[in-house]
């Protein structure tokens, strides 16, 4: 008979979750979409580069799909068939990867006759990517992780001791989710018993990936605490609210004439997709220009109207960018990414100088 604490028949839930949330899901959700948005743009710059070539002879054509199909392939068995954790940041890159490689043909399966130029594809591919970043991210973040999860996540982390590779970070990360759960759960004073005996290994010298993103990490650092930085990332905004009405009158008055010619191939009326991208760019510079004006009373609620108009911008704006550009868009999609997250740091300063203040006059945390 085991020594394991049980659950009383009556007490158990009827269903098991078919979903158990690991608490490192994030960052291999993120892997997973950079490596399969650095695919797209490798590829689709290499065929450009070699004038798209065929691979294949006579009447054969290996499309780049099935290597994508291959590579997800691998990635599944991988984690059908490891138990360690290390195979999982491997499987993400391999998947990421082998569905960039799927995701780039999109055009070809929506077309008889199987255009691989097709011209709304690259927008169709952002909106997938999109949708794809926003619903990990709401599934993982919808709530907290329950008891349960957070006892599963601390069991899987010393699954190391078997492999002898349980180090001090992990072993403390361990620790973590068992505070978060129940210490009445006598399964948690069972684990929390075993973790306590376990010898944990030197941890390994940081990879040089580890190296140069805490390179950057410091310098990035040094940067948005810069004193002035707030003011010349508001500078920054400015030019581009003004660059933005400079853009919204020339193609308001392009579009108001009917001087646009219907674009060969196109297959969403080019002044229809012009005025979805020019409402979109003046809601994104109307919340710039409420960000500005309560900079100097609510630097906060400043932030938040910036983070707005850049969020209208790279969720709503790039779509009709990609379509009408296709991949020339990248260079303003980064420029918005890059300002988001900037404003995503002063935004996270922001809140620790409010949990500093509330603590400082004894507001109890919860109330931060």
């Amino acid at each position: 008979m085991s020594d394991f604490p049980t659950t009383p028949p009556a007490a158990r839930p009827r269903g098991l979750p078919l979903l158990v949330r690991d608490a490192e899901a994030g960052y291999l959700a993120e892997l997973f979409l950079v490596c399969a948005v650095a695919t797209i743009l490798v590829i689709r710059a290499v065929l450009a580069a070699t004038g798209y070539p065929q691979l294949g002879g006579g009447g054969l054509h290996i499309a780049h799909m099935l290597w994508g199909g291959l590579a997800l392939a691998v990635a599944l068995v991988l984690t059908l068939v490891s138990l360690s954790r290390r195979a999982k940041p491997v499987a993400a890159l391999v998947g990421g990867v082998g569905f960039g490689f799927f995701i780039d043909e999109l055009g070809k399966f929506l077309t008889r006759d199987n255009d691989y130029f097709y011209r709304p594809a690259v927008a169709l591919i952002y909106l997938v990517l999109v949708a794809f970043f926003l619903g990990t991210r709401r599934l993982l973040s919808r709530t907290a992780l329950s008891d349960d999860e957070s006892l599963a996540n601390a069991i899987t982390l010393m699954k190391e001791m078997a492999l002898q590779d349980l180090d001090a970070t992990e072993k403390a990360r361990a620790a973590a989710h068992l505070d978060r759960c129940d210490p009445a759960d006598p399964r948690v004073a069972l684990v929390r018993s075993v973790l306590d005996q376990l010898t944990p290994i030197s941890p390994p010298p940081p990879a040089w990936t580890a190296r140069l993103r805490r390179w950057l990490d410091a310098r990035l650092e040094r940067v948005t605490s810069h004193p002035r930085f707030p003011r010349v990332l508001s500078l920054v905004f400015v030019g581009q609210a003004l660059f933005a009405v400079g853009w919204v009158l020339l193609t308001a008055r392009t579009l108001w004439k009917g001087g646009r010619d219907p674009v060969a191939g196109a297959h969403l009326e080019p002044s229809l997709a012009e005025w979805a991208r020019l409402g979109s760019t003046v809601v994104s510079m109307i919340l710039v220009i409420v960000g500005v004006s309560r900079l100097l009373g609510d630097p906060v609620r400043a932030y938040r109207s910036f983070r707005m108009s850049l969020l209208v911008a790279v969720f709503v704006t790039q779509f009709f960018v990609f379509y009408d550009a296709q991949l020339h868009g990248v260079i303003g999609l980064a420029f918005n990414l890059a300002l988001l997250a900037a404003v995503q740091a002063l935004l996270a300063r922001e809140r620790d100088r409010e949990a500093r203040r509330a603590v400082a006059a004894g507001v109890p945390d919860a109330a931060v």
